[in-house]
């Protein structure tokens, strides 16, 4: 258990199976399943880039909005707390939407998800910091830019 804690956002091998899953089963899904695991994918990506390479957001978070000094790569924000948050929270709502694409509501978790990534990455960090970039915000815009383009489809 030690091993997937400290190493689940390199799981993320998982967005090239689904690659292949959905260029075979892309024509097959409802349209709005389409677009779930479309977000789900660019979220493996996202996680990779904070956790991995390159990596660090949670110390950077620690620091631009807890104002840790001390032990930044530690408290508030650790390795057990973003495991809890992303594997235990954020992943059930991603594929309950997936599995269940009638039920719209499941759907508006992953909009609000991706719209704070932009907000928090994007300009609290950023400012907190006087920065222009941090780990996950190259994958955020790219998520926020390609889903407006998706809702004009």
């Amino acid at each position: 258990m030690q091993f997937y804690r400290e190493n689940w956002f390199n799981f993320g091998v998982l967005f090239v199976a689904l690659t292949f899953v959905m260029a075979l089963a892309a024509n097959s899904l409802d349209h709005i399943q389409v677009i779930l695991i479309y977000s789900f994918m660019a979220l493996l990506v996202h996680q990779y880039e904070e956790y991995a390479a390159p990596g660090g957001f949670p110390s950077i978070f620690n620091i631009a909005l807890s104002g840790e000094k001390v032990v930044p790569e530690r408290y508030p924000l650790d390795t057990n707390q973003v495991l809890v948050t992303n594997v235990y929270i954020a992943y059930p709502f991603y594929l309950a939407a997936i599995v269940f694409p009638s039920l719209i509501w499941l759907g508006v978790a992953q909009v609000i998800f991706g719209t704070l990534q932009v907000i928090i990455h994007g300009i609290v960090i950023n400012r907190r910091l006087g920065t222009v970039y941090n780990p996950g915000l190259a994958s955020a815009r790219r998520v926020h830019a390609t889903g407006q383009l998706e809702r004009f489809r």
